[in-house]
């Protein structure tokens, strides 16, 4: 967790505020009266401890569930804060996780790794964007938490995903987004079926964040013969720096090309 909003919201509680921690078992915060992870009490804490203080919670209040396979084990507004920490981007369902964030606590904090972060490649392998197991991209924009599936394609090509050098450009703050909430809050899945329109929206973030410099767009000059070859598509070598799909029959290639985006999930 960013340590400033920990600060902060340690800084906000009263003493009396009941606290629950969603996902805490690699770093539980000390402060969470409750935590709930799919791993034990006896294995938490292998990346330290999060704020200040002894533990608050115990074995009995540490709680084994599949977050995505069950409500929390808790009635409505039982929490005055909670908070749910670089979770949703890891579990299968994180839309049900957010409802049930927003039933059981009347406020909370929510963090993922930013965008930029979960696409660079070489984070964590040689020809892997991002972190292994993250199943999401997760962008927080306006208030909303919105999803997006993290796709194959982003790492296999130089348009998808951001090259190691961009770790150079982000700052601590940069790794990660964050938002505070209270009642309740925007989360959505941005469902996206066309393999076009995914490899585009994938390049457009690529060229906002960090764009091709002078010698990457040698490089794919370069390559753009066995872009074609694997594509089995003149146009990369037409536009070597372009968004290039195995071409379909003409009424099939044009479904892909206007099939749009939809939003599944809850907004205020």
């Amino acid at each position: 967790m960013y340590g400033p909003n920990v600060r902060q919201i340690e800084g906000s509680l009263r003493r009396g505020d009941r606290v629950l921690d969603v996902g805490g078992w690699y770093q539980p915060w000390a402060r969470a009266d409750a935590v709930v992870d799919i791993l034990p009490y006896v294995t938490r804490g292998l990346g330290g401890v999060i704020g200040t203080g002894p533990e608050r919670f115990d074995e009995s209040s540490w709680y084994v569930q599949d977050v995505c396979s069950a409500p929390l084990p808790f009635s409505d507004n039982s929490f005055d804060f909670v908070t749910c920490s670089h979770t949703l981007e890891d579990i299968r369902d994180p839309i049900f996780l957010c409802s049930e964030l927003v039933r059981v606590a009347s406020r909370g904090y929510v963090e993922v790794p930013s965008r930029a972060l979960e696409s660079v490649r070489g984070l964590e392998g040689r020809n892997y964007a991002g972190h292994y197991h993250h199943r999401w991209l997760v962008e927080i924009v306006n208030g909303s938490v919105i999803f997006r599936i993290k796709p194959h394609a982003i790492h296999e090509d130089r348009r998808y995903h951001l090259p190691r050098r961009a770790l150079r450009c982000l700052g601590e703050a940069a790794r990660v987004q964050w938002l505070f909430w209270e009642r309740t809050f925007a989360y959505a899945e941005a469902i996206q079926v066309s393999h076009l329109q995914t490899r585009l929206e994938l390049a457009a973030f690529v060229n906002r964040t960090a764009p091709l410099n002078f010698r990457e767009r040698l490089l794919a000059l370069a390559r753009s013969p066995a872009v074609a070859l694997q594509y089995r598509d003149s146009r990369a070598l037409r536009r070597p720096i372009g968004v290039h799909v195995r071409r379909d029959v003409a009424a099939a290639e044009r479904m892909w090309a206007t099939l749009p985006e939809f939003h599944s999930g809850s907004s205020r």
